[in-house]
């Protein structure tokens, strides 16, 4: 299932801050976890919920602690880590 307690557009917004910080490109990054770039894309955005088996991969290679994405919490739904 999805993840629990995160919202797709800030749990997105952690990944590509993550992956920005590491100096990667979409691209990069797609291609070290044999997925596409229109996948990172729409993760990122938070057009494309995720389920922890998809992007456990992509939390280790950008070294995202599940923590860091639980606490998140989006001001306009209030969706989030309780």
């Amino acid at each position: 299932g999805e993840v629990r307690g995160v919202h797709p557009d800030k749990g997105g917004e952690v990944i590509r801050k993550a992956r920005r910080a590491r100096g990667l490109s979409q691209a990069q990054v797609a291609a070290s976890l044999g997925v596409s770039t229109c996948f990172i894309s729409l993760i990122e955005t938070g057009e494309r919920g995720f389920s922890v088996a998809r992007v456990k991969p992509l939390w280790r290679l950008l070294k995202i602690p599940v923590k860091a994405l639980h606490a998140v919490k989006c001001p306009q739904c209030g969706r989030g880590a309780a």
